[in-house]
């Protein structure tokens, strides 16, 4: 008696696993996505939240610079300095980390301050 899969068996099995992977395949391809996406909002929201930290650190120097530019940026290598940001931030989207040049925008409009991620999308 012979042991082994016939060539129909094996086919059915190739067959099978290529009508999966069409609908595995974008599935997690868009998780992937979504996860990504969602990790790169996580850093825009603590980089804003840290340059606020930063704000109320450093009020009169962002006031005046406010005042005169109109604007006030802070890189993200300040706010690693100051320990309101942790190092080495990885980006989601490229190998490596966020580039410490990457800034948060300090403007105002009437008493509230308004902070923008300028990093472009991490």
């Amino acid at each position: 008696m012979k042991k082994g899969f016939t060539l129909i068996e094996v086919t059915v099995v190739i067959l099978l696993l290529g009508v999966l992977s069409i609908f595995i395949i974008p599935k997690v391809t868009t998780t992937i996505g979504n996860n990504k996406a969602k990790a790169c909002a996580s850093i825009v929201t603590s980089a804003e939240e840290a340059a606020k930290a930063y704000t109320y650190m450093h009020i009169e120097t962002i006031e005046e610079d406010i005042v005169s530019n109109g604007y006030f940026d802070i890189t993200i290598g300040e706010l690693q300095d100051e320990g309101l940001l942790k190092m080495n931030i990885e980006n989601p989207y490229e190998e490596g980390y966020i580039s410490t040049s990457n800034n948060v925008r300090v403007t105002k409009n009437g008493n509230k301050y308004i902070y923008t991620y300028m990093g472009g999308e991490c």
